[in-house]
């Protein structure tokens, strides 16, 4: 959301600290266990797929708390200014919030696509190091390594002939405008959502666009300027909106693995999500947005596809 605080009363996150480490526990540890059985048939990579960013937006949750923490124990608070850089974090988050929801939509399809625009990656990427920085020994041992995989995935991914040698012309991975773009119904709509609540605001900021300087300049200026109580002030609205953000998304995260997944923990998850959104309206706005209506088909299961012969990143499919 655009800056300028927009929290409405003093916020104390041991409100909801104890229910979101407990939910996103829980959560993670559904993922590790329930999760892979039920979409065994797309082969192990997926569910790694899924468990990496949930995990990483995690820990980049922990790491928004504490940079705009008020107090951190007995420790030395950090600079209230640190806030300043949490939008490329929370960007992050919402990275993988979005990539999760579009990825899900439509797992035959979007998983293969998700494998084939990795395997571009790779291929190209070599292809540029090994250019430009093949004299170099790291280089060298890193190439190495990626060669076996590379090589697999053709036959692995089923590619035609000019598609192993022009990766180039294999569609990439969309960013989150492409996938707003390509998404249908309920799923195009709730894209839409968190790109103009959340996205383009936080993209301002991360890339130092005009409005992002504008948004971010103003305590930069001020903190030259020396201390000062509304200073410091200003920055803890900025805090808290950054951290009310975080928190939001990860409910949103929650949520959506919890509905495609049927994990049965929509009120554990909605008790905090109600929590704050007594005192963030965009919380409370997301809220009603996000639970208008399904997402995903009521079933919730993956419908059964022609696997690859080998999960992209198994290299004994070469062999």
């Amino acid at each position: 959301m655009p800056d300028g605080s927009t929290t409405l009363k003093p916020f104390d996150f041991a409100l909801v600290r104890e229910q979101l480490k407990e939910l996103l526990q829980t959560i993670e540890e559904q993922l590790k266990r329930e999760v892979p059985k039920k979409i065994a048939e797309f082969g192990p990579g997926l569910p790694l797929c899924i468990l990496v960013p949930f995990r990483l937006a995690r820990q980049t949750f922990d790491a928004i708390v504490y940079l705009c923490a008020n107090k951190v124990g007995e420790e030395p608070l950090p600079r209230p200014e640190f806030a300043l850089v949490v939008p490329s974090l929370n960007r992050s988050i919402l990275d993988s919030v979005m990539g999760l929801v579009f990825l899900l939509e439509d797992l035959p399809d979007r998983w293969m696509c998700f494998l084939k625009a990795g395997w571009r990656e790779m291929k190209l990427e070599s292809g540029r190091l090994e250019k430009d920085f093949g004299d170099l020994a790291t280089v060298k041992e890193w190439l190495e390594n990626q060669r076996p995989l590379i090589e697999a995935g053709p036959s692995i991914l089923g590619l035609s002939a000019s598609e192993a040698e022009a990766p180039e012309t294999l569609p990439k991975w969309p960013h989150p405008g492409g996938m707003k773009r390509r998404a249908k119904g309920a799923v195009r709509t709730f894209l839409q959502r968190l790109d103009d609540l959340f996205y383009i605001d936080l993209s301002q900021q991360a890339h130092v666009s005009y409005l992002g300087v504008m948004k971010t300049g103003q305590h930069l200026l001020q903190i030259e300027e020396g201390d000062s109580e509304e200073r410091r002030e200003r920055l803890k609205g900025y805090a808290s909106d950054q951290v009310f953000t975080a928190i939001t998304l990860m409910l949103v995260l929650c949520s959506v693995l919890d509905e495609r997944f049927q994990l049965g923990r929509g009120s554990q998850i909605r008790i905090p999500w109600s929590v704050v959104g007594e005192y963030w309206e965009p919380a409370k706005l997301l809220q009603e947005i996000r639970y208008a209506e399904p997402l995903f088909p009521a079933s919730g299961t993956a419908t059964k596809i022609v696997a690859p012969a080998a999960p992209l990143g198994d290299a004994k499919g070469s062999q």
